[in-house]
């Protein structure tokens, strides 16, 4: 969380720097955002990325942005930082600041951390487990803990105070530099033992000469799980070629990606071995499946093998200008969707709980079929024009205040409720076998097809009632009598069927149908 402040603006800034300025100086950010602006701390707010302090001060900045992608504060006097709820943000570079406390929480898709030559005693690591590359280097830190961090590639945790290191599970990796700590013989040993057995790339190093006990642990498990003990001089020729590498997650190709619009981050379950396919259109397209593993065709698949009895892999897509992405029978445990233009969603059949649809602000087309999602919340995506969500172990559906929805089928699930305010435009309504015992279709003006059998209704009057009767030039037409009406509601199965006073039907203009299961 953030320190209280005083500021007068509203809104809630996403990073605040704690500024030390000891002579005048202009200080200068390197941030990419959709857009952003700065509030200085002395009285100048503005769209600059960097500002000439003319007066010594401590001064609290802070920054005001959408969709930050990057941001770099390398010596600029800072001294606090705290980035808070960025969930765009993939490069965070902080280096060469007189810096004692880092605070980043709630930036899933952060890759690069840089806090290099600070004065951080301590470094909270939790729930970023999209990170690749950490250095930490030339701090003051005694602990540090990367479980959980199963994505990172590369650590430098050098000239250090280190004692403890937790760096199991991270099964990624493949340099590790912890040179010039305070690790014992027994404590590098354990280190070695946590290592991943044969790592993702051939050539794994591990630095940790300058260790009071470097030369006298146990090396043996490296040899036997691939891993090879360098030099410091030896990583950065090692750093150096694989940026020659096109193909290199952290190289040139993972640097590309960085300035992609949409990012998508899926995270599968695997059991027994699985193949995932994705089907993407866009512009351009990355998928990562393994950090030396990565495609840009449209349509993409693998074939997982678990290690265990279940294996957790994360899967990202970076895309420029996508539009449709397509995952079907696939062991989806959980997905992660920021993009601005993607305007159809397909994912049917997966096993996900959750489906958070705020970071896809286009979208108009929703295909979420046969899924264990207990809630969903529709109504933070106001372009939606049709969503099928049916099939499922829904309890809760938002989808108030979409006017521009014309189609919703969310039959099949455990629904009781349904708040239709707004939907002014819906024509098709499938709340089939679920708990429906009432519905308000009163804001429904221009509906023409309902389908509500299998249901809990011991009345239908109120119902029939709300039916419209529109003037307009459209009807539907019924094959059996050769007439034409103005909509058409099945009600099959619900106490309420046998008795239910048809003659309101007649009235206004609307046809009973047999129609039970979908449209």
């Amino acid at each position: 969380m953030f320190p209280k402040t005083t500021l007068s603006i509203t809104d809630k800034p996403s990073v605040l720097l704690i500024l030390e300025i000891a002579t005048p100086q202009r200080i200068h950010f390197n941030i990419k955002a959709s857009s952003f602006r700065i509030d200085w701390g002395d009285e100048v707010i503005d769209t600059n990325d960097s500002h000439n302090y003319i007066r010594a001060g401590k001064y609290s900045v802070k920054i005001f942005s959408d969709k930050l992608l990057q941001l770099k504060c390398t010596e600029c006097n800072c001294i606090e930082a705290y980035v808070h709820g960025c969930r765009h943000l993939q490069r965070l570079e902080c280096d060469h600041n007189p810096m004692d406390i880092l605070s980043v929480s709630e930036c899933n898709n952060l890759m690069i951390l840089g806090c290099a030559c600070c004065r951080i005693a301590s470094l909270e690591l939790k729930n970023l487990s999209s990170l690749r590359w950490l250095n930490c280097s030339s701090n003051i830190l005694t602990k540090l803990h990367l479980s959980g961090l199963y994505n990172l590639i590369i650590l430098d945790a050098g000239n250090n105070m280190l004692e403890e290191m937790d760096i199991e599970g991270c099964d990624s990796i493949v340099s590790v530099n912890i040179e010039n700590n305070e690790f014992s013989a027994s404590q590098l040993t354990e280190i070695f033992d946590r290592l991943v057995a044969n790592p993702p790339e051939s050539n794994a190093y591990i630095f940790f000469a300058g260790n009071p006990g470097d030369s006298c642990c146990n090396t043996s498990v490296l040899e036997v799980k691939n891993w090879k003990v360098g030099q410091i001089s030896e990583a950065v020729a090692i750093f150096e070629k694989d940026q020659e590498k096109d193909q290199s997650l952290h190289s040139d190709l993972f640097l590309e990606s960085l300035g992609k619009e949409s990012i998508v981050r899926l995270v599968v379950s695997i059991k027994e071995a699985t193949k995932v396919s994705i089907y993407s259109s866009a512009d351009s397209v990355l998928y990562v499946w393994t950090p030396s593993d990565t495609s840009t065709s449209k349509s993409s698949s693998r074939t997982f093998v678990p290690s265990g009895e279940k294996t957790v892999k994360e899967i990202f897509i970076f895309a420029e200008n996508l539009k449709n992405l397509v995952i079907e029978d696939v062991p989806c445990i959980d997905i992660d969707i920021q993009s601005p233009t993607l305007e159809a969603l397909k994912l049917n059949q997966t096993q996900l709980k959750r489906l958070d649809l705020s970071g896809t602000p286009a979208l108009q087309l929703l295909y979420c079929f046969a899924t264990p999602l207990k809630s969903l919340d529709l109504s933070v995506c106001k372009t939606l024009n049709m969503a099928t969500c049916s099939n499922g172990q829904l309890k809760t559906l938002k989808v108030a205040g979409l006017d521009n929805m014309q189609y919703l089928d969310c039959s099949g699930n455990k629904l009781g409720n349904l708040d239709l305010t707004g939907c002014s435009h819906l024509r098709t309504i499938n709340i089939s076998r679920n708990n429906f015992s009432k519905l308000d279709i009163s804001d429904c003006i221009e509906l023409h097809f309902l389908h509500c059998d299998y249901n809990c209704f011991s009345d239908f009057e109120s119902l029939f009632r709300q039916l419209p009767m529109r003037d307009d030039d459209i009807r539907v037409f019924n094959e059996k009598n050769n007439e034409i009406y103005l909509g058409s509601i099945s009600f099959l199965g619900n106490p309420a069927t046998k008795n239910a006073d048809r003659d309101i039907l007649t009235e206004r203009f609307w046809h009973e149908s047999e129609l039970t299961d979908g449209i």
